[in-house]
């Protein structure tokens, strides 16, 4: 008897061939694992199984399209700093004088004139 096939089980044992279930298990844990050492209490992970199917006459084609969408990795933090005669400083401009002595004084525009 010809075994017909009309569930989402019954397709899913029929990619045994190209071991979909086992691609969609290793992204499971991968998500798992994402959400886990996610940093802060929300964290999303994606994991899609899609099914394409096209049809030439009588026969039909079933193509699965397995992917994965993780929470971003944690990001750097900033750095806050200052632009000081063309160069970076981090130290605010007004407490450069604390540390490193005074500053030659120099004309302000509005002082000319």
């Amino acid at each position: 008897m010809t075994r017909l096939i009309d569930s989402y089980p019954e397709i899913m044992s029929v990619f045994g061939r190209e071991d979909v279930n086992g691609k969609l298990n290793e992204y499971l844990r991968e998500a798992l694992e994402a959400l886990e050492d996610a940093p802060g209490d929300k964290a999303k992970a994606t994991v899609t199984l899609d099914m394409n199917f096209t049809r030439d006459g009588d026969k039909i084609s079933i193509v699965p399209i397995v992917k994965s969408k993780l929470p971003p990795e944690p990001g750097f933090r900033g750095t806050t700093c200052w632009l000081v005669d063309g160069k970076i400083s981090v130290q605010h401009p007004s407490q450069l004088d604390m540390f490193t002595g005074p500053r030659e004084v120099t004309p302000r525009a509005r002082d000319a004139g």
